[in-house]
């Protein structure tokens, strides 16, 4: 218990909160661990969950009737999921996937919902969270729409750069493993044409791809590329 109170505790939404409000919070967050590549929930499934990670990355995406996959989002420990709910969808309409050995911490749709009406400045945070997730997704869907293939896998290199930012004497590292099955899933595109505008990308001294991770050498001239684009 003292463990899951020292983890809760710690992180930013839940820093403000009194001893007795983080007691509460225990009695009302269940853990469950969740398997590399294994769904939380899928599209159709009841939204009566909040979910908190603890450990592990989990993949937002949407299915559509066609059968593509896009990628909306990859969350981190600390991250929320499920928080949609909360804007009265009584059902699912994305798939979160646990993309490594993930722990969850786990607090019912109702119970949270009580929890915000008694902390105002947990409710400010959320809203805030959810108006910033929904901006995410419009400027997501933004580029997949108006931008070229070269700079929508640019924009997503450098977007995702920003979250798993690992310097190396080589530039900056994405410090995430991602197939290009699954990165083309984040830019809307097939493999293979992710698969060649990377290796031309690599080709003009950009980028460097070592197992599964990408170093961007040269963050300037990715970002100008961008700019000369608008």
């Amino acid at each position: 218990m003292l463990d899951k109170i020292w983890y809760l505790e710690n992180l930013n939404l839940f820093s403000k909160m009194s001893m007795k409000e983080k007691m509460h919070l225990d009695k009302i967050t269940v853990m469950s661990e969740t398997d590399k590549f294994k769904p939380i929930f899928l599209p159709g499934d009841k939204a009566n969950n909040i979910y908190i990670i603890k450990t592990g990355k989990v993949k937002i995406s949407k299915l559509f009737e066609d059968g593509k996959q896009i990628t909306l989002s990859i969350l981190n420990p600390g991250d929320i999921i499920g928080e949609m709910s909360l804007l009265g969808e009584e059902e699912q309409n994305t798939v979160a996937e646990a993309i490594e050995n993930t722990y969850l911490c786990i607090i019912e749709k109702n119970e949270f919902e009580n929890l915000l009406l008694m902390n105002p400045i947990l409710n400010l945070k959320i809203t805030k969270l959810i108006g910033w997730r929904l901006r995410n997704i419009e400027n997501r869907i933004e580029n997949l729409i108006f931008k070229d293939v070269t700079s929508r896998i640019i924009h997503i290199l450098l977007e995702l750069a920003k979250s798993y930012r690992k310097e190396t004497p080589e530039g900056i590292e994405i410090d995430l493993r991602l197939t290009h099955e699954e990165l083309s899933q984040l830019v809307a595109l097939n493999r293979q044409t992710v698969t060649t505008k990377l290796n031309e990308l690599k080709q003009q001294g950009l980028i460097e791809i070592k197992r599964a991770r990408i170093i961007l050498k040269d963050i300037k001239k990715l970002e100008w590329f961008l700019n000369e684009k608008k």
